[in-house]
């Protein structure tokens, strides 16, 4: 039990997140189900957390009035273009769920009141881009454990190839279309 909350620590403080963490319980032993509902938990936890005192930021000297600024400014960027507020829903979800460095449901929440997006909206969006995120890392990776058999050497290389031809896949792409 310590190892599964020390884990669960290690996915609220950066650098650690979900494409390490998922993956590391799995290969200790945990079911796939329970370290993704983990995750998603402490994601909802987060997004609500920020979602409801969001506005003490605004008090904070020097640094809320540059953040309320930044605000004011995209809502006025949104109102004179509609198109961007429809768009950034659904970037906020890629966002989300895509498991890049600093995308999890905290700064993610951050952004959504910073791109002017409805409190209610971004909590949604931001719960459904975290709860199929886990989902989708947590299934594949005990696919990848099942199909391996507890190797974690294979698990190791399974993943790099994967990661690897999504490299030379987005290469290629770019390269292409120049």
């Amino acid at each position: 039990m310590v190892q599964f909350l020390t884990l669960l620590a290690a996915y609220i403080i950066p650098p650690a997140g979900k494409e390490s963490v998922i993956p590391c319980a799995i290969i200790l032993g945990y079911e796939w189900w329970m370290i993704a509902s983990a995750v998603f938990i402490i994601d909802c936890a987060s997004a609500c957390f920020i979602t409801m005192n969001f506005h003490h930021i605004a008090k904070i000297p020097w640094f809320g009035e540059i953040f309320m600024k930044c605000t004011e400014s995209m809502k006025r960027i949104s109102a004179t273009n509609p198109w961007i507020s429809r768009l950034s829903i659904f970037g906020l979800f890629l966002f989300i769920f895509f498991p890049l460095q600093g995308s999890g449901a905290i700064n993610g929440t951050i952004l959504s009141r910073l791109m002017g997006i409805n409190p209610r909206t971004a909590f949604f969006c931001i719960i459904a881009g975290s709860g199929l995120s886990a989902l989708a890392i947590a299934s594949g990776i005990a696919l990848i454990d099942k199909f391996t058999g507890h190797n974690l050497i294979a698990i190791i290389t399974i993943l790099l190839l994967i990661i690897g031809a999504a490299i030379i896949f987005c290469l290629y792409k770019t390269r292409g279309s120049q």
